[in-house]
């Protein structure tokens, strides 16, 4: 998502998001589910916010994944009608942060601990 009317040859510059007035910084997103094709295309999340979308860095047991789990924060779907008229979507967030344990997940939301 770059804003192509202002950006400099050297910096490009992210778009803005007319609703909330911040930046829009575009970060790709894969799944992380064993069952996936390996030629899955990663899923665009614009992080809406006035500063950079950094990416955390895992948890120290997690470090050695090929990828960075994270979770996104304020996380919304909004679908629509693409140019080919086919139903596609977008997705947006406020942020993003390290992913916790699913057992602290589990915890904090009432659902059911790690299967033994």
């Amino acid at each position: 998502m770059l804003d192509f009317d202002v950006r400099a040859k050297d910096r490009p510059v992210p778009a803005l998001d007319k609703a909330a007035g911040d930046l829009m910084w575009p970060v790709p997103a894969l799944g992380g589910a064993s069952s996936l094709e390996a030629a899955s295309k990663p899923t665009t999340i614009k992080i809406i916010s006035s500063v950079g979308a950094k990416v955390p860095a895992p948890r120290a047991e997690l470090a050695t994944l090929p990828f960075a789990p994270v979770e996104f924060e304020g996380l919304a779907v909004k679908p629509y009608v693409n140019q080919q008229g086919r139903m596609a979507y977008t997705y947006r967030a406020t942020g993003m942060r390290t992913a916790r344990p699913v057992t602290l997940i589990n915890a904090k939301e009432g659902g059911p601990k790690d299967a033994e």
